[in-house]
């Protein structure tokens, strides 16, 4: 919970509290090695949860890049990894090296810069998704125009009169449960094909 200033504190006054009264055990700091045969979980320090105890994986977050890391991988594909391990792939989701504009990435191996706030959300995959398929047939030629980016906003401080959320560009994806929308400013249309589909 460290990626929001404040909120690890927060969350651990909530979970401290909770455990307090007896129904929940902490065992932070220990990483879980094994379950034995009655359902309990066993930790590297040694400790023993309950038998059938539910257990909350806390990782954090972690790229699954071993692949790109794997000594048979080009050089050219490993080097677009950043420093906390995620793909640096740029707006249009293409890798960042220069031989690689053919490769696209998408979803939680992006750099933050591809997150509202660098906080990955399936929202933003869906919207990955959309934008690599386009570009990928604008290589190819089934689709006309330049490559598009994926134009996520993070809300900022209100300042309209109507307090209406202000956001740091001009497009902000909006996950409405099952349906995602994506409102745009007038300088950057929405595709018809969006629109189809989110009946806009």
């Amino acid at each position: 919970m460290s990626r929001i200033p404040g909120f690890h504190e927060k969350t651990m006054e909530v979970v401290t509290r909770e455990a307090s009264k007896g129904a929940l055990k902490l065992s932070l700091g220990e990483r879980a090695v094994s379950m034995d045969q009655a359902g309990s979980i066993l930790t590297d320090s040694g400790n023993e949860t309950t038998p059938g105890a539910r257990a909350y994986w806390c990782t954090g977050y972690r790229a699954n890049n071993s692949f790109m890391k794997d000594p048979r991988t080009a050089v050219s594909v490993a080097s677009c990894l950043d420093g906390e391990g995620f793909i640096n792939a740029g707006p249009t989701h293409q890798l960042a090296h220069a031989a690689l504009s053919h490769v696209f990435a998408g979803g939680d191996i992006c750099c933050r810069a591809r997150f509202g706030g660098g906080e990955r959300m399936a929202a933003y995959a869906h919207m990955h998704a959309l934008v690599i398929c386009e570009n990928i047939e604008r290589l190819v030629g089934t689709l006309d125009g330049p490559l598009q980016a994926a134009h996520i906003g993070m809300p900022t401080k209100n300042t309209g009169p109507d307090d209406a959320a202000k956001t740091s560009n001009e497009s902000v994806l909006i996950s409405l449960g099952t349906l995602r929308v994506r409102c745009s400013a007038p300088s950057s249309p929405m595709p018809t094909r969006w629109r189809r589909n989110t009946g806009l």
